[in-house]
């Protein structure tokens, strides 16, 4: 099975000149990919009157400009670690010198200033060089690279929303809100190599086949109907939707440690609580139920809240239980039995 791709980072490289910069210490490796990105392009037109009596004067552009918004998130609630610090260099920001990151992107502390990470981008591509001097020249232009797409332009506007704070009052979250102008048409892309995708599975569904038997019949294990189950929604897994399922390509329940308890604490007001995962995010509220029985409330159903999601768990068949501590009063106890997607609870 092909591995997934690898996920590449979105990069600002200073320009020197035309050319972008050869030392990788000098770029800024972002900390999250934008969600969006966007290109504006236009033309400034005149009109040559020269003529005179032409009925339709002759026009030319005299200014080309292209405009790329972008916005960019850093965050210092967990520390940083300078190995995952992995950029796009790419072919054509070429033969880099240095493979270390600028250190202000590199390792932080948890719950460090987080502007320590956006003072870079500032300083790079919004600070005057020469800033003593009577005529300070203007900072490098900046190649914004992801993937396939680039764009150079002079950071013209630089906007820094801060929006999470520590108790002490440190800044632990920004998000950069940066304009690129370039006075030129501009539309350059990269090649870049596509790694290969695992293609999709389909299987048939419809009101009388159950999540196994739609496993069976893609020619996977109908033990994995959990997955299937799952990776599709499915709110009983007896039932699938007519339009079809979609077949997971790895197995999701393995993937979350479904199989081994983690103590998460599914507890109801009875004074029980179970060790399973519950950290599977399924949302299947109806599909299972639960009894509960006490001395004082016999055969009763109780509202459990994440029933569903211990009941879709990839759970081996046995039982766990909580007694409470009894101090002279019959208080509840309950064991819960789980066999497959079937969870009973026996006082």
């Amino acid at each position: 099975m092909a591995s997934g791709p690898q996920l590449t980072k979105a990069i600002l490289i200073p320009m020197n000149g035309d050319q972008p910069e050869t030392d990788q210490a000098q770029h800024i490796i972002v900390q999250f990919n934008p969600t969006s990105l966007r290109v504006q392009l236009s033309n400034t037109v005149n009109a040559d009157n020269s003529g005179g009596g032409t009925p339709t004067p002759a026009q030319y552009i005299e200014k080309s400009e292209s405009t790329l918004t972008v916005q960019l998130v850093f965050d210092t609630t967990v520390a940083g670690d300078a190995s995952i610090a992995q950029g796009d260099a790419g072919a054509d920001a070429t033969q880099t010198t240095s493979t270390q990151p600028r250190p202000a992107q590199g390792y932080h502390r948890a719950n460090s200033d987080v502007r320590l990470l956006t003072r870079a981008v500032a300083e790079t591509f919004m600070k005057p060089q020469n800033p003593d001097s009577e005529r300070p020249t203007a900072p490098k232009r900046c190649r914004f690279q992801w993937g396939a797409f680039v764009f150079v332009g002079m950071v013209s506007s630089y906007g820094e929303t801060l929006d999470f704070f520590s108790p002490e009052g440190v800044p632990l979250r920004a998000t950069l809100a940066l304009t690129l102008k370039e006075d030129r048409y501009q539309f350059e892309t990269r090649d870049v190599p596509v790694d290969e995708r695992n293609p999709p599975v389909f299987a048939a569904g419809g009101d009388n086949i159950s999540a196994a038997s739609a496993a069976a019949g893609a020619g996977k294990n109908p033990g994995d109907w959990r997955d299937l189950a799952l990776f599709n929604g499915l709110e009983n897994p007896r039932l699938s939707a007519s339009v079809g399922l979609s077949i997971p390509g790895v197995s999701l329940v393995a993937s979350l440690g479904a199989n081994s308890s983690v103590g998460a604490g599914i507890g109801v007001a009875a004074g029980f609580s179970a060790g399973a995962s519950a950290s599977l995010g399924t949302s299947i509220p109806g599909a299972f139920s639960l009894e509960t029985s006490s001395s004082k409330n016999k055969g009763k159903k109780s509202a459990l809240p994440g029933a569903s999601a211990l009941a879709g768990a990839s759970l081996s068949s046995g039982s766990a239980s909580n007694t409470s501590a009894s101090s002279g009063v019959d208080k509840p106890r309950a064991t819960i039995q789980v066999s497959g997607p079937q969870i009973t609870i026996e006082g």
